[in-house]
This record gives structure tokens, sequence and C-alpha cells, in this order.
């Protein structure tokens, strides 16, 4: 008969509850809990101080150069983040529509840089596709930072190879090729910024990069000579009466506007700052372009001509181009006339305030960054002095053209006056 199984029962100890799975609210609790205590605890007396973290300067200054979905989710590491790093941060970088969210945005008060990277996004075959959300969405964004000074509003290119390099562009009409109707989006976009800068939503100063319109704008009257006639553009007319003004003379300045260069002088003498913008460097550089476009160029054969070409070299004209062409620079009768014009708008006194080295650099750019002087005929020298110029004449090689029987050949050129659209 088998022997008997004693089974002894004690009691059970007292019962641990231990929690596996801790819910949201006690975790974000406890977290809570610890950031508190490293945040208020005090040291010891006499006891090394020793910091869990970073100064907020430095966290800010590291944000800067996060992509603003890192930035959001460094936002989550506690309150030293949230609020400290947070009012420091200087820059945001846009990388995607869904994040040009007003209120989640409103922290970082103190931002004064804004990079909006994905108005356009591009291919290997560098076709360009334009996002409809966030040209809806950049102006009202932009508007919620007090400090804004610069923006840039484009997109940024990756290029993955051995040397992995990044840059930024803008939009373009003609590489566009996403909707048809991605013109009229990124003029929306234009005339809402528009709206901004004349309901004082948007600081005056604001440098905007990437809206250089040249190749963005694309208005039907830069292709219509007869609208083009009337000097007239309800468009472009509108930017340079809204837009900051160092964007609004570099775009005058490179005729990316369909009104004529005198009819866009108009319009920027119209605004209060107008007049004062002239004055400025930004301004006087603006002259000297637009005075330096209608200046016309004659190149003369160096190996047809050895008797003029060693003479001018004798004077100091050793600048050839590429084809050993020597380069001279006159006015015809049109150019002429436009020039005059323009100065009929702009005063006298404002051409005599430009400083020389700005004529020198728009009127004979062939010549930038070469220490031979550049050829110009007597007769133009003149009218130019004349016009208000600040031009010195030892300063550059005058020809005659009566004189020069390599120059007999300019008598045709001078006497032509095209029909030319920026006028």
């Amino acid at each position: 008969m088998p022997s008997a199984v004693v089974v002894t029962i004690y009691p059970p100890p007292p019962c641990t509850t231990v929690d596996t799975m801790p819910s949201p609210t006690n975790s974000r609790k406890r977290k809570a809990e610890v950031l508190e205590a490293a945040d208020t605890s005090e040291p010891k007396p006499g006891a090394a101080v020793s910091s869990s973290h970073l100064p907020a300067t430095c966290l800010a200054a590291v944000l800067n150069f996060l992509p603003y979905s890192d930035v959001r989710r460094c936002m989550l590491a506690g309150k030293i983040m949230a609020v400290e790093a947070a009012s420091q941060v200087e820059t945001l970088n846009i990388m995607n529509p869904s994040e040009l969210v007003g209120p989640a945005a409103r922290r970082f008060a103190n931002v004064s840089e804004l990079n909006i990277l994905c108005l356009v996004s591009t291919a290997l075959n560098y076709i360009q596709t334009l996002s409809m959300t966030t040209a809806a969405r950049t102006t009202p964004f932009m508007t919620i930072f007090p400090k804004l000074k610069s923006a840039f509003v484009g997109g940024l290119c990756s290029i993955h190879g051995p040397r992995h390099n990044s840059y930024l562009y803008q939009y373009s009409w003609y590489d566009c090729r996403e909707r048809s109707d991605h013109k009229v989006v990124f003029r929306v976009l234009v005339e809402s910024l528009c709206g901004a800068f004349q309901a004082k939503m948007l600081s005056a100063d604001l440098v905007i990069k990437g809206l250089q319109f040249g190749g963005q704008l694309d208005c039907k009257c830069q292709h219509s000579l007869s609208q083009r006639s009337q000097n007239y553009c309800c468009f472009c007319c509108s930017i340079i009466a809204s837009f900051p003004l160092p964007a609004v003379m570099s775009s005058i300045s490179s005729h990316s506007f369909c009104p004529s260069n005198i009819a866009s002088l108009d319009a920027l003498l119209k605004r209060s700052d107008g007049a004062t913008a002239l004055q400025s460097d930004g301004g006087k550089e603006m002259i000297a372009r637009l005075l330096g476009r209608h200046i016309k160029t004659h190149n003369v054969p160096q190996e047809e001509h050895p008797k003029f070409s060693r003479a001018v070299m004798t004077k100091g004209a050793t600048h050839l181009t590429w084809d050993k062409k020597h380069s001279v620079h006159f006015l015809s009768p049109y150019s002429l006339s436009v020039m005059k014009a323009i100065v009929q708008v702009i005063s006298t006194e404002v051409v005599r305030s430009t400083p020389s080295a700005f004529f020198s650099d728009s009127f004979f750019p062939s010549n930038k960054g070469s220490k031979g002087k550049p050829i110009v005929l007597r007769d133009a020298m003149d009218t130019l002095i004349g016009l208000g110029c600040n031009l010195n004449p030892t300063d550059y090689v005058l020809v005659d053209m009566h004189e020069e029987a390599a120059l007999f050949g300019m008598k045709g050129k001078m006497l032509r006056a095209p029909v030319e659209s920026g006028n």
C-alpha cells in the first residue's frame, strides 16, 4: 500500500501588485514628477554643481539647424526644451506642407529666419512640382512671426553620391510640369504676399529670397506689345508698390516686370519711400544698371585691324574677348533717347550722386575684373557725362569713329534704332 503524501499549505505572503503595463496617464505623471524634481532640486551646500542638461541657448542654437519636424519632436523632451529653448530658436526649416500650422509654431516667437523648402520639389531630370498646399499656407504662416527678418520660399534639392550636396532653388514656370494651373497658383501666392505687405502684416524690411520674379511671373503683358505700349499692368505694379524695396529694385534693374523701365520707375516713385530708395546704394546700383543696358558694343577683330589694336593697347586697352576682339562701346540714337527719358524720371541730381564704380561695372561689364581700360567712342563719353554719369575720361581709351578705319562698320549700327521692349 503506497505511503500517503502530506501536503503542507502555508498562508500566502502579502500581495504586491506590479504594473507591467503602465497606463499613459501614469507614465506622463511619473515623467512630469522626475522633470520637476530635476528642475527644482537645489544642490547641497559645498557640493559640486553638475548640470544634467545644456543651457537653453545652446539647445536653441542646435535646433536652428534641424528640420522643423525634428524640432517639434525635441519639444517633448521637457520644460527646458518646450519653453526656454523654444523661445530662443531663431531659424525654422519647413520641409513639409503639413508643418505650416500656425498655433503649433507660435511658441517660437523669436524666429527671425524662415526657410520654406516645400513650395517646389524636383526630380533627377530637374522638372519641378509646385505644392498648392504650401502656396496657400505660406503667407498666413509667415505673419505669425513678429520678428521675421528673412525668408526663403522655394525648394531644397539633395544630390546623393560621393559628395552629398544640397542646394536651394526657386520656382520657375518653364521648369514646372505638375499641372496646367501652376502659374495661377504661384500668382495667388505673390498676390497674397502683396496684401500682407499692404496690410502691414509683414515688415517692409523683410528680405524675401526665392521670389525674384524673373522667369516666375510669365505675365501675359510681357508677350503683348500692345499692352506693353500702355505701360501699365495691375499685377506687376501691385508688386512694385507693395514688396520690400530691395526686391523691387533688383527686379526692375533685371527687367522682370512687364511695364517698361520708365513705367516701373514711375510706379516706384509713387511709393512714400520711393524717392528715398533712389538715394540708397541699392537704388543707385539700379540706376546704373538701367542706363548700362542701353550701351551698345561693336567688336573689332585684332587680326583684321592690327594697327587699331596696337594703338588702343598702347593706351591701356589690353582686354580682348575670347575670340581675340576689341569691344568698342557706343550709343545709338534710340539708346540715347531712352537714357534721357530715364534720367528725366529720376532727376539728374540722383544720377550725379551715383558712384563711378557703379557706372563702370554696369556700363562695361566685359572689362570687370580686368586691368585693361574699356574702349569708348569719344562722342558717347561726352554724352554720358552730359547726362550726369560720374565718369573720368582718363580711365577709358577714347576713340573717334570718323578717324579710325576699323570703326567704319559702326555707322550702320548707330543709325539703326531697333524697337526694344525694355525701354
